[in-house]
């Protein structure tokens, strides 16, 4: 485990160490957008049994949602307002990236081949039998761009700890740099609604912008929402939603549930995933071996390259590297 301090940003996702031997490269990443690509990797059964036409076995439309510049809501929400088309997707990609994921939608006429705005690029790929699932979800393919690093990692150094990279969840997942999704997800479960909505209005950091925290400082006072709501930036729709939602005299439960519901679920996800970021800390800290499993321990079945099969319990007898893996 390597002994160089934590930054207080990975900390607060509960990202309290670190697990190669080597100092950092430096540099930045996401300066631009294409510096920074992700595409989905698919199940390919997917793909086996879709059909060009719709018919009565194929009824639903599965398409391709590239983007640049806009995250996934936002981009779901766009195409709905302008378009109609209620998409679904199965992943969440960040803004300030060019992304390449899947989506399906169960409206199943008036069915656009393709959708072109400044920011998205809908593509229609076929139909299937069902609407997409969670499930088909493979992983990502990440291309990243690092520029103005100093620091040259030997090859060697790097191809030998790679494989001890532990798989932390990253700050996306909480935020960014205002790291506050998991937050609202921790009141949401102790059910602390107005918490909650304190948190989102109001929570700042040391990486807000002067204009962002005089913004949050003045949303503690109920009274000056119908002034905000006119000086709140296009990136504060989720403040926008809720200040509105108040003064139409909501209580804190309804003000939350104007939230889209993706959005609702994705704050006690954080959640979940700073739980496992503290206890996956605490195993690196602990030295346990976490690529290799012991007697009792929960694993996946290798179902095939990057398929995960069902969990169950490590046998010493029966179980070795090549067939499970610690869950």
């Amino acid at each position: 485990m390597i002994k160089f301090p934590v930054p207080i940003i990975d900390q607060k996702a509960g990202m309290n160490c670190y697990c190669t031997s080597f100092k950092g490269v430096g540099g930045l990443i996401k300066q631009q957008a294409d510096e920074f690509r992700v595409s989905e990797i698919i199940d390919p059964a997917v793909f086996n049994d879709l059909s060009s036409v719709q018919d009565q076995l194929h009824r639903y439309p599965l398409y391709i949602l590239e983007k640049s510049n806009i995250d996934s809501n936002h981009a779901i929400s766009q195409i709905k307002k302008r378009f109609g088309i209620p998409l679904k997707v199965i992943g969440l990609k960040d803004a300030k990236a060019i992304t390449k994921q899947y989506a399906t939608t169960e409206q199943l006429k008036n069915i656009p081949r393709e959708i072109r705005t400044d920011q998205i690029f809908l593509t229609l790929k076929g139909f299937s039998r069902k609407p997409l699932a969670k499930a088909s979800l493979l992983g990502n393919e990440f291309t990243i761009i690092i520029s103005s690093n100093n620091n040259q990692l030997d090859t060697s150094t790097f191809e030998r700890e790679i494989k001890n990279i532990a798989n932390f969840y990253g700050l996306q997942r909480f935020g960014s740099e205002r790291s506050v999704t998991h937050l609202v997800g921790r009141e949401i479960v102790r059910r602390n609604f107005k918490n909650a909505v304190e948190l989102l209005l109001c929570y700042t950091s040391e990486y807000d912008s002067k204009t962002s925290r005089e913004i949050r400082e003045k949303s503690r006072d109920p009274h000056n929402y119908a002034r905000l709501l006119k000086l709140l930036p296009r990136g504060m729709d989720i403040e926008c939603q809720l200040m509105s939602a108040i003064l139409q005299g909501k209580d804190v439960i309804h003000a939350l549930r104007v939230i889209p519901i993706n959005m609702r679920r994705l704050f006690v996800q954080a959640y979940q995933a700073y739980i496992f970021n503290i206890c996956l800390s605490t195993a690196i800290r602990n030295g346990e071996n976490l690529l290799k499993g012991k007697e009792g321990d929960l694993c996946f079945e290798i179902g095939g390259p990057l398929i995960f099969g069902k969990i169950r319990k490590f046998n010493s007898i029966s179980d070795s590297e090549s067939n499970v893996v610690p869950a």
